[in-house]
């Protein structure tokens, strides 16, 4: 902060937008999918200011109009990144991508981290990832699933399946 005022003061307006977008949401359980993203970039600026460049995102987005709980996106990475290589050794990549399957919402969060240990029971470790899941359980109750595991090539796959609902988009 003392060595870099400018970038310090920069950190501070996206935290301050941070927390004038997590106050708008708030406000509403869902939020439109497409809202989320734009959530997220405030959150994924002060993570940069944080670990530089080693911070890669690549987020695929479909379905624009479905409605998610609110700030769901940005607490799923969160924990990616708080997992993940980015925060073990200062880089390291996450892959978003939500979809509408048939009739539901498919929102997948994988980071290149190392895992979890075979066998680690992640509902019981987490207490992020079942206050992840409490959204989903309020708004859909047995529709939902949210299932965290080590992926099959590596890295740690959170995927949350809730039933597709929209609603339309205001110009405004």
């Amino acid at each position: 902060m003392y060595r870099d005022p400018a970038a310090a003061d920069e950190m501070l307006d996206q935290l301050s937008e941070l927390l004038r977008a997590s106050h708008r949401t708030a406000q509403t359980d869902e939020v439109h999918l497409c809202v989320e993203p734009d959530l997220l970039e405030r959150y994924l600026a002060l993570m940069r200011a944080r670990f530089g460049e080693g911070l890669h995102i690549t987020m695929r987005v479909e379905a624009q109009e479905a409605l998610v709980p609110s700030l769901f996106l940005q607490s799923l990475v969160e924990n990616a990144i708080r997992h993940g290589n980015v925060r073990r050794i200062g880089k390291g990549g996450i892959d978003i991508h939500a979809r509408k399957v048939d009739d539901h919402l498919v929102l997948e969060i994988k980071d290149d981290g190392p895992g979890t240990s075979i066998g680690q029971d992640i509902e019981k470790q987490e207490v992020g990832m079942s206050a992840t899941a409490e959204p989903l359980k309020l708004l859909h109750e047995n529709e939902s699933s949210l299932e965290a595991r080590t992926d099959l090539d590596g890295g740690f796959l959170v995927r949350a399946r809730w039933p597709y609902k929209a609603a339309g988009l205001s110009n405004s």
